[in-house]
Formats: structure tokens, sequence, C-alpha cells
């Protein structure tokens, strides 16, 4: 409690330097003179009498800076000069201040974005129930560069004998589709997807039911009619 108080008036001594180093400064001169009348009484000129008393206190502003020190923080007053002089030379150079705001604005601005799309795609784990728990599979022939889809025979028998996944799900490119609710119809993209994807993912429906695997069965019987 006693440093935090201590604390607190330093803090209020830097703001209001001013009134106190004056104080001060009266205080000091007072002694430095009744020092001086002593060596006068002693039978020294008044000019020895008032470098022997100096001397004896160590310099006028050396007590002043040590009582500075002491009473308030050196380095707030340092950082408020510091802030005060920049501020005065903004005002000063008001296009090279423009021109300093602009730029540090732009790169602020580019870096938020860069950083906004890295943590999208790259830091932000994707929006799944256990990210780390799923696995992507694909097809690879000797001299693809990348993936390929796996066929649907393919598919349909890695989904009974995989043993060692809870369940297997299968998606596919992005697809055109149409959506109209009375109004003109809007384009937008859809993929298409198995009906136990969404359980696979741990993603919950927005709206409706979802699907099942009845939907997928009854998509099967009138393909193969």
């Amino acid at each position: 409690m006693n440093k935090l108080r201590a604390f607190w008036t330093r803090l209020i001594n830097t703001l209001r330097r001013a009134p106190y180093s004056e104080d001060f400064a009266d205080e000091l001169e007072t002694h430095v003179a009744m020092d001086t009348e002593r060596g006068i009484r002693h039978g020294l000129s008044p000019e020895e009498a008032r470098r022997q008393a100096l001397i004896r206190f160590g310099g006028v502003a050396q007590a002043h800076d040590a009582y500075a020190e002491r009473q308030g923080l050196p380095w707030l007053e340092s950082l408020l000069r510091d802030v005060q002089y920049s501020v005065r030379s903004l005002v000063r150079n008001r296009l090279v201040t423009a021109v300093a705001i602009l730029s540090i604005g732009l790169g602020v601005g580019s870096n938020t974005t860069i950083f906004s799309i890295v943590s999208r795609f790259v830091l932000r784990p994707a929006p799944v129930g256990h990210p780390a728990t799923l696995l992507s599979l694909h097809i690879m022939h000797d001299g693809d560069r990348c993936c390929n889809q796996f066929p649907w025979p393919v598919f349909s028998d890695l989904r009974e004998q995989a043993t060692e996944f809870s369940d297997v799900a299968a998606y596919f490119d992005l697809i055109p589709a149409s959506i109209s609710g009375g109004s003109e119809p809007e384009r937008v993209w859809g993929q298409g997807v198995t009906p136990n994807f969404f359980g696979v993912a741990q993603l919950r429906m927005v709206m409706g039911a979802g699907f099942s695997d009845n939907d997928h069965l009854g998509a099967r019987k009138r393909k193969s009619r």
C-alpha cells in the first residue's frame, strides 16, 4: 500500500512539476543564503562565502536534479518531453505527417487483410466437429501431380471394408445450381455430398432435417431403372 501511495505521489509531482520545482528552488536558495551569511560572519568575502556554501550543498543544479529524481518519475518526464517534441515536429511538417499517416494506414490495412486471409485458410481449423479426427483420401496415378477422385465402386468398397474408420463420406466438385423462392431464380454454386457427409463432419444443419440413407438409396434405385 505504501509503495502504491508513493507511486501516485511521484506521478502527481511529475504532472505538476513547475510548482514543486519553484518551491524547492526557493528553499534551497534560502539555505545557501543562510550559509553564505554564516561564512561572512567568519570573515570571508561575500563571493567566497557563497562559493563555499555552494560547494557544501553540492551545487544548486545537482541538488535540484537529485530532488526531482526522488520526487518524480524521470522516465515519464523524458517520455512526455519526447511526445511534446514529436507533436510539435509533426505540426510544423504537415505534408510529411500526412504522408507518414497514409503510409502507416496502408501498411496496417494490408497486413490486416493478409493476416485475415491466412488466419481463415491456414491458421484457423476447419469448421467441423473434430478436425484432427478427419482424414482426406485420394487416388494418385503414376505421373500425376495431385489427386484424383474415387470411382463410385471404389468408394462403396472402401466404405464397406474400412473398419479403421467410424464412417466414410464422399464429396464432389463444385456444381452449378439454381435457387428460386417465388421470384427470379438465383444462380449459385453447390457441392454434391453423400447423405452421411454432415454426420461424418459433425456439422449441424442450419435449416431443415438434412439427409438420410433412404435418400441415397432412392436415388440409386431411380438411377438403376
